[in-house]
């Protein structure tokens, strides 16, 4: 019987120390039946928190390249991005700082002086300057034992929304590069446009003197 009783209460022990709540699924999503799921179709594997490193020196702009530095160091949403990104990890810290025990260290000192000129006790004996210290030293020490596993779902909880921030830190930069990106080759092309316009103006102004030049002699009629 005692047997039994030990084992008992050791199942109980085992069961009380699993975490509060189911674990997390991923939900299923119901594809259509015309999905392509061979060659050369494949699923998407997105991985949101890699970096994509610096994908536009492969096109070989000097200056694309510095632009594209200035303004992953000076965009405001790039900053804020980051700063989140590290408060996500404080907490992680956080969290992860209470499955171990915690101690408090405290220490005072507190000084006193009781002055000559406080009104006298005794008449026949005259009242003297003194000076008291007292010192005072406190050391606490908690630990709150998980048994129910809420600290680890609130770990666990805590480095989802890391990793989500470290996404959103990706997709922000990668946002802000592609954009810079286009609407940087955007307006080579409307330079490139302007400049073959402007070329052609100059033709048509030379053109137009020769033209000018032969009426002026004479060669031809003002038709």
């Amino acid at each position: 019987m005692k047997k039994r009783a030990c084992l008992s209460a050791a199942v109980l022990c085992l069961g009380a120390c699993a975490p509060v709540g189911p674990n997390y699924q991923r939900p299923a999503v119901e594809l259509p039946a015309k999905w392509q799921t061979e060659a050369p179709w494949t699923a998407g594997a997105p991985s949101d928190a890699m970096a994509k490193g610096t994908w536009w020196e492969m096109l070989n702009d000097p200056l694309l390249n510095r632009l594209e530095q200035q303004a992953l160091e000076k965009s405001p949403t790039v900053q804020l991005a980051v700063a989140r990104l590290d408060q996500a990890r404080a907490q992680v810290t956080v969290a992860n700082a209470g499955l171990f025990p915690q101690a408090q260290l405290a220490s005072g000192v507190a000084r006193q002086r009781i002055s000559a000129d406080r009104p006298l006790t005794n008449y026949g004996v005259p009242n003297a300057s003194t000076l008291q210290y007292d010192y005072s030293l406190g050391l606490g020490v908690h630990w709150e034992a998980d048994v129910f596993g809420r600290i680890r779902r609130t770990i666990e909880g805590v480095r989802a929304s890391a990793e989500q921030s470290q996404a959103d830190l990706q997709n922000v930069q990668l946002l802000l590069t592609s954009e810079l990106a286009t609407d940087y080759f955007s307006l080579r092309e409307v330079d490139s446009e302007m400049d073959v316009v402007r070329q052609s103006i100059e033709l048509q102004l030379k053109a137009l003197d020769f033209v000018t030049s032969r009426h002026d002699l004479g060669a031809v009629s003002g038709l």
